[in-house]
């Protein structure tokens, strides 16, 4: 009797993506979390994630979490950023209590050197002279060699800007995302600041995220994201308009050379496809526990980390589930087998056909119906038709063994066990070897390997082959 089932493939793309729930992992107070609303993310060079709450600084080994507040030396458990710089030290910005920097488990507060209208501070870039920039709610602050000063700059409005990002363009050129004024592009020599918003550039003044994406920015506002080149936008897309007030963009993470995901504040997180313009939501009816995502980050491992509002942080590593079936042009529903080679090739056995999977293309190897699938000793690809048995070579070409109707297969790295309805065929070295079935007229399950045994299975009883 052959087995059916729909055969899945997990893969980290989103072009075969169809409506499903995902398994996250989730970290909160229970586990050890410092508050389970974070307010920025960073994966440090020693690999740890680093997480600002408001019930302090968060560290995360993938274990255990270890938590900095105010008893730890820090003047202020809420804390709005971290940052890393050149030097492994931790930057941390609080509010209203000015920035810390932590080093070697040390904690060494700024506060008493700060300028003192700059204490609210919202994000940390480093230039590649080694100079630390603050940004805050009033105005923006330089730090090199344990020296403070304010960045004096010319700006024709005169406005006090709310800043929320901030990315690197240049040597000489920051753009900010802020919540009053939409994008200033900061200049540092000569220092200016100009402003491109909803009255010299259409878009939402309240922008959240800003993403240098080689010589674009996309930025991310009120209900929609913003590409700009030179200055100028070049495309410009709207997300869900009936829900307009829950894809507040609050991050821009950029996943490969055509996907970006966007975190929502209200609907999840997307993805979002470059090229064709087009986009998938991931909400709580896939299984996310929160629609509210403010950041995202990728670590060394792959995993994709969101931190949220109220539900501490997310953890998964398959952004998509794909579905092949005939639904989607695969041969075949019915599975018999799936075995992966080692060359990142799945070989698919169906009831049509033997099939090969790679980089998601979809090719037949063998055009009739397969009735097994294993490998042998030496790594081969084996498979059985209605009435042979076959080897699959590297390049797909199959190799004749042996006649018969071979039903069950095992394999490991000793040898292969091959069952007929009139015996076990034992394969090794290229060498067959037979033993009649003790049970024949039964109904046969399977052949398991347990420890310096094999242990074949009948509906009515089972035996032990040494």
């Amino acid at each position: 009797m052959i087995r059916k089932r729909l055969f899945f493939l997990v893969i980290f793309m989103c072009n075969f993506c169809i409506a499903q729930k995902y398994n996250f992992k989730q970290y909160t107070t229970r586990d050890g979390l410092a508050h389970n609303s974070i307010n920025d993310i960073i994966q440090a060079s020693d690999h740890l994630i680093w997480l600002a709450t408001p019930g302090g600084l968060s560290s995360f080994n993938g274990r255990v979490f270890k938590n900095y507040n105010v008893k730890d030396g820090l003047l202020s458990n809420y804390i709005n950023t971290v940052f890393e710089d050149s030097k492994g030290r931790i930057w941390i910005g609080t509010r209203g209590k000015g920035a810390s920097i932590l080093e070697n488990g040390i904690i060494t507060n700024l506060t008493d050197s700060h300028p003192d209208d700059v204490l609210d501070i919202a994000k940390f870039l480093e230039a590649k002279d080694g100079t630390i920039y603050m940004f805050g709610k009033d105005g923006i602050l330089t730090y090199k060699e344990g020296d403070f000063s304010v960045l004096k700059y010319k700006d024709e409005t005169d406005v006090n800007i709310v800043h929320f990002d901030v990315t690197w363009y240049d040597d000489n050129t920051i753009y900010i995302a802020t919540l009053n004024y939409g994008i200033a592009k900061l200049t540092l020599n000569p220092a200016k600041i100009e402003y491109l918003d909803n009255s010299t550039h259409d878009f939402n003044n309240i922008c959240y995220s800003i993403l240098k994406d080689d010589d674009k920015l996309w930025i991310g506002t009120y209900g929609e994201i913003v590409c700009l080149e030179q200055d100028q936008v070049i495309k410009k897309e709207k997300f869900n308009t009936n829900q307009y007030d829950q894809n507040r963009i609050y991050d821009i993470f950029k996943l490969n050379d055509e996907e970006l995901l966007l975190a929502f504040e209200g609907n999840g997180f997307g993805v979002y496809n470059k090229q064709t313009k087009s986009y998938q939501l991931i909400t709580n009816e896939n299984g996310l526990p929160t629609p509210y995502i403010y950041q995202a980050i990728q670590d060394n491992e792959g995993n994709i980390w969101l931190a949220t509002d109220g539900h501490g942080i997310l953890k998964y590593n398959d952004l998509s589930f794909s579905l092949y079936s005939t639904e989607v042009n695969f041969p075949s529903d019915e599975i018999i087998g799936v075995l992966p080679t080692d060359n990142d090739e799945l070989i698919v056995a169906t009831d049509q056909n033997l099939v090969s999977l790679k980089n998601g293309n979809i090719k037949t190897v063998v055009n009739d119906p397969i009735y097994g699938l294993s490998k042998t000793s030496d790594s081969k690809v084996l498979f059985a038709t209605f009435d042979s048995l076959y080897k699959l070579t590297f390049n797909h070409t199959k190799l004749p063994i042996k006649e018969g109707q071979y039903r069950h297969f095992y394999s490991d790295s000793l040898l292969s066990i091959l069952y007929t309805r009139e015996q076990f065929e034992f394969l090794k070295n290229s060498y067959f070897s037979a033993v009649e079935h003790p049970n024949r007229n039964k109904y046969f399950l399977g052949i398991r390997a347990l420890k310096d045994r094999y242990i074949l299975s009948y509906k009515n009883a089972m035996f032990q082959y040494y």
